[in-house]
C-alpha cells in the first residue's frame, strides 16, 4: 500500500515517522516505537487534523439511542478485520484507552466512530472515564504520598463527547 515518511522535530530528539496509509500502521524512532503519539500525529494530519477525516463531519450525528446502537453493531463487524495495531492507532489517535482484548478495542473504536471520543475526567484531568451501564466514573489515583491517594471520584450520566479522528 502507499506509505508515508515524515520527520518530526520534538524534544530531546529529532523522530523519523514511517507509516503504511492502507493499514494505518506506522513505526517511529523513538523509544515508543509502534504505541508512538508521533504516528497518531502524522495520521491525524493525513486524514485532514480536523477530526472529521475525509467526510467532513459525523454521518451518524443524529441518530437516536436505537440508531446509534444499530450503528456501533454495524461498525463493529467492519473492524473485526482490523489488526490489533490499527484499532490501538485508532484508539491513541484519539487519547482513549488501548488496554484490552481485541473484542473490547473493536467495541471501543465503534463507540467512539458513532459517538465520538470520551473525553479525560474533567474533575481530575488526567484520569479515563469508564462507562459502567449507567454512568461514566473515573477510577484515577489523585494525591501524593504526604498526603496519601484517593480515587477521583468523579461521576456524570453524560458527558459531551469530542469528535472522532480518523
Amino acid at each position: 500500500g502507499p506509505k508515508v515518511s515524515a520527520r518530526l522535530s520534538c524534544v530531546p530528539q529529532a523522530c523519523e515517522v514511517n507509516i503504511d496509509i492502507s493499514t494505518s500502521a506506522g513505526r517511529c524512532s523513538c523509544r515508543f516505537r509502534t504505541k508512538c503519539k508521533h504516528i497518531a500525529a502524522v495520521l491525524h494530519y493525513l486524514l485532514g487534523g480536523d477530526g472529521a477525516g475525509a467526510q467532513g463531519r459525523n454521518p451518524y450525528a443524529g441518530l437516536d439511542e436505537e440508531g446509534q446502537r444499530r450503528a456501533v453493531r454495524e461498525v463493529s463487524e467492519g473492524l473485526f478485520s482490523s489488526t490489533m495495531l490499527e484499532l490501538k492507532g485508532k484508539l491513541q489517535l484519539n487519547e482513549q484507552p488501548v488496554g484490552g482484548t481485541k473484542g473490547e478495542l473493536v467495541a471501543r473504536v465503534a463507540d467512539g466512530t458513532v459517538r465520538g471520543a470520551i473525553p479525560k475526567c474533567p474533575s481530575c484531568k488526567t484520569g479515563a472515564l469508564k462507562f459502567d451501564g449507567s454512568s461514566f466514573r473515573c477510577h484515577r489515583f489523585v494525591g501524593d504520598k504526604l498526603n496519601g491517594f484517593e480515587r477521583c471520584g468523579y461521576e456524570s450520566r453524560e458527558v459531551v463527547r469530542m469528535p472522532w479522528k480518523g
